[in-house]
């Protein structure tokens, strides 16, 4: 039977249709689907569960709302993408106490989440940057940053890339708290960079200094006395690919970063580099000679035949009446 799957699919519309007044008509069909006994009934709701919240008021969304998004998020791995995915949209709805709550359940995606699903992890990954702008600073200085920590050493590369968009929104937010969250935040973001580490570990590290100096907003004075000093030890890194990460993005950084005396030895550094695949990245494009003087210019490009001439119009026949026999 389709029906309950395609009712769960226009529930959303129903909804913003007749208004948030005529809830009390729809609830109890609501909830029959959210408890349907067919996966794909329970998954269309979790992917539109954030729109339902949108419609609603605070109060309902608490009240009415909450036992489905508990369930959901506890339910199978195909039905928690649909809430993670949407996860920042539909906390924004509650009360900052009740959004406060919820804190746990981050902690408890990538834990029990299959190793093997990286594409749930790179989720809650997208909804990093504005989770940070949700909860308060104390909030993002003990949950949200060893979140980001863990995620920024997932083994899976993407899920590391998509992570490195909410770093520079993490420091912001937790520099309006105190001044010991920012100090332990950049500690922790400083330890990629331990030369004793996974070299991964360093070449992530690259990254995040990229990804806080390229931001619309950067903290310059934070990022030149605590994040820029540590690429001057990864530009003479013993393993190659860490020299590697650092030379094809040190030219990216802005200029105010590239002024700073640490990463101005560490361009140094790599310039002097023994390896040419390191140099390789720091030297400007071949540009193709200009031609000798004296030498007869090149000849013009070929074109295309031009179309032959349209056929003129028949010319119309006389008419002549045939003989009547």
């Amino acid at each position: 039977n389709d029906m309950p799957r395609h009712c769960a699919f226009q529930f959303p519309a129903v909804l913003l249709t007749v208004g948030a007044a005529r809830w009390d008509e729809l609830r109890t069909s609501y909830l029959l689907l959210a408890r349907d006994s067919e996966t794909a009934v329970r998954r269309t709701l979790s992917f539109s569960l954030h729109e339902i919240a949108h419609v609603l008021d605070t109060q309902a969304v608490e009240t009415e709302l909450l036992d489905v998004f508990e369930a959901f998020i506890h339910d199978a791995e195909e039905i928690r993408v649909g809430v993670i995915g949407h996860l920042a949209e539909f906390l924004a709805e509650v009360g900052p106490a009740c959004r406060e709550s919820y804190l746990p359940v981050l902690n408890e995606v990538p834990t029990q989440t299959s190793p093997r699903n990286w594409r749930l992890r790179e989720v809650l990954a997208e909804q990093l940057p504005r989770l940070t702008q949700l909860f308060s600073a104390e909030s993002a200085h003990s949950v949200l940053t060893p979140l980001c920590c863990d995620l920024l050493r997932d083994e899976v590369a993407q899920v590391r890339e998509t992570t490195l968009l909410a770093i520079p929104s993490l420091l912001r937010r937790v520099s309006e708290g105190k001044g010991e969250w920012t100090i332990d935040v950049t500690e922790r973001l400083r330890s990629f960079a331990e030369p004793g580490g996974p070299f991964q570990d360093r070449q992530t590290f690259v990254y995040i200094c990229q990804a806080v100096a390229q931001a619309e907003q950067p903290d310059t004075l934070m990022a030149e006395t605590q994040l820029l000093p540590q690429l001057l030890t990864i530009a003479t890194d013993p393993v190659l690919s860490v020299r590697i990460a650092l030379a094809r993005r040190i030219l990216s950084f802005p200029g105010w970063a590239l002024q700073a005396p640490s990463l101005h030895g560490a361009l140094e550094a790599l310039r002097s580099d023994e390896s040419g695949r390191v140099q390789a990245f720091l030297e400007p494009p071949a540009v193709p000679p200009p031609p000798p003087s004296g030498s007869p210019p090149p000849p013009p490009p070929l074109l295309p035949p031009s179309p032959p001439p349209p056929l003129p119009p028949p010319s119309p026949q006389p008419f002549v009446k045939a003989p009547q026999l």
